[in-house]
């Protein structure tokens, strides 16, 4: 099928809805419109957003004092031999690792519950 003949097609006659198209769909949307807003979940949300504000917190309380010796995870280990500043930047990275899997875990172990 050519552009002409779609265009010849669409503009021999018009096209018309089926009677009681429109007024189904008005109805459907007036029935969502009045329908009651869905509720947010608080009750799975709230264990999660305390967690979030309970791991917040010490990272605020370093960033206050300057340094990170509250939560030193250095240690002197001769068999990597890594200085001092490449130990703490691996540790929050395999520590943001662990956490991000772990709250992917526990938020997928949620929504499969029936609560």
């Amino acid at each position: 099928m050519r552009n002409d003949d779609l265009d010849r097609i669409l503009c021999e006659e018009e096209i018309l809805p089926s009677s009681g198209f429109v007024g189904s769909v008005m109805e459907a949307v007036q029935g969502e419109l009045e329908a009651p807003p869905i509720p947010f979940p608080w009750k799975r949300a709230l264990p999660g957003l305390a967690l979030a504000c309970l791991l917040i917190f010490p990272v605020l309380i370093m960033s206050l004092q300057g340094s990170a010796t509250a939560w030193s995870f250095t240690a002197e280990l001769p068999i990597l031999k890594l200085g001092t500043a490449m130990f703490t930047a691996l540790s929050w990275v395999i520590f943001a690792l662990t956490l991000t899997l772990s709250l992917i875990i526990l938020s997928l172990r949620l929504t499969r519950l029936k609560i």
